[in-house]
């Protein structure tokens, strides 16, 4: 998303961070609106040029209440909602036959750098197409008005024998790609083409996993490591203590990651930007870092005092986010070690280079669960 802004979620409540602390403080913007927990909360990859988007950054939530929202994070809108997909087709028409109240979202996600927001309702996946208006803040009445609107452009619905609800998905919104993974209420992973409006490949239930998948997510590298090859990879984690990395080429399993605790909680771990590391939060509130080539873990930190449930890495700096049942965000910055000092004049020894471990700075906010 963007590395503007982290997001959380505790409750019926979103929280935006404007980053770096440094220069706006700790203090988080709240999102409310929604009836029911948050499900999922995403940063846009870029800013909104319309007045209705303050000029900034957009964030997407879904909650247990079955709808799905647009927010404002900048601009004289900033946390308020400037679009609420409550109807199936649109929302410039009133509610009633072939325009009927949109049922029982699951997910959502901005595709193809924000032109679009992808939907699961059910076995569908929606395509909607969406624009925010300008302001005219002179006119009361137009300032009034609604501030964005929506339409379906696409539903791709999927076959009964792959599981009767779409529950989870995927997308890199860092690009224009048709290419969208969704989780079935089966465990079987469906590779979408929204070009062609078919499904692509598919992986089993057999060789997902063995309990309940958490966490769906494609590899979104740095530009500076964006190759073919990396660009096709996604990973997914389980309930069964198991994180596994796929192929999208041959939609098979490539590496697995295991040591953590995982076995009751919504979990979701984290692929580096730089795909050296695997970043995976557990039950006993350690947070594991694993070696994405050799799956060894190479550091852990019990970085909570309940259960870890989410971690992220900031898209260019590389600093891990952690939040937990504890309802704190906790950070790990990797230091720069200092340069040795030249050799002084007319010899002597050159002065042994000093490790330095990560910083750690503790943020607290009111019972986070999972952010994204």
């Amino acid at each position: 998303g963007n590395a503007s802004h982290l997001l959380a979620a505790g409750g019926n409540t979103g929280f935006t961070f404007r980053l770096p602390f440094s220069r706006f403080g700790n203090q988080p913007t709240l999102l409310q609106g929604h009836t029911g927990p948050l499900r999922r909360l995403r940063a846009s990859a870029s800013t909104s040029s319309s007045t209705a988007g303050g000029g900034g950054a957009l964030a997407l939530s879904v909650a247990d209440d079955k709808r799905a929202r647009v927010w404002a994070l900048a601009g004289p809108h900033a946390s308020e909602t400037v679009l609420h997909f409550d109807r199936y087709s649109t929302n410039h028409k009133p509610e009633g036959p072939g325009n009927e109240a949109l049922a029982a979202v699951q997910d959502g996600a901005f595709l193809c750098l924000d032109s679009a927001v992808a939907l699961l309702s059910r076995d569908k996946l929606l395509v909607y197409k969406y624009e925010l208006h300008d302001q005219d803040p002179s006119d009361d009445i137009r300032r009034l008005q609604r501030l964005g609107t929506y339409r379906l452009t696409g539903a791709l619905k999927t076959r009964e024998d792959v599981g009767k609800q779409l529950t989870t998905m995927a997308c890199n919104n860092n690009m224009f790609s048709a290419m969208v993974l969704t989780l079935t209420s089966s465990k079987q992973i469906l590779v979408w083409d929204l070009a062609t409006e078919t499904v692509a490949a598919q992986v089993s239930e057999a060789a997902t996993h063995q309990r309940e998948i958490t966490c769906l997510k494609l590899a979104v590298p740095h530009s500076q490591f964006e190759t073919p090859s990396t660009l096709d990879m996604f990973y997914t984690m389980g309930r069964d203590g198991l994180v596994k990395l796929w192929d999208l080429r041959t939609m098979a399993q490539c590496q697995t990651y295991q040591g953590h605790r995982h076995s009751a909680h919504s979990l979701e771990c984290a692929l580096s930007p730089c795909l050296r590391y695997m970043a995976v939060p557990g039950e006993d509130g350690v947070v594991s870092l694993y070696d994405v080539r050799t799956a060894r873990v190479v550091a852990s930190r019990r970085a909570h005092n309940d259960v870890a449930s989410a971690v992220a890495f900031h898209p260019r700096l590389g600093a891990l986010a952690s939040c937990g049942f504890d309802g704190a965000i906790r950070f790990a910055k990797p230091e720069v070690a200092k340069k040795p000092p030249r050799r002084p004049p007319g010899g002597g020894m050159r002065v042994p280079l000093v490790e330095r471990t990560a910083a750690v700075v503790e943020r607290e906010v009111p019972v986070v669960d999972s952010y994204m």
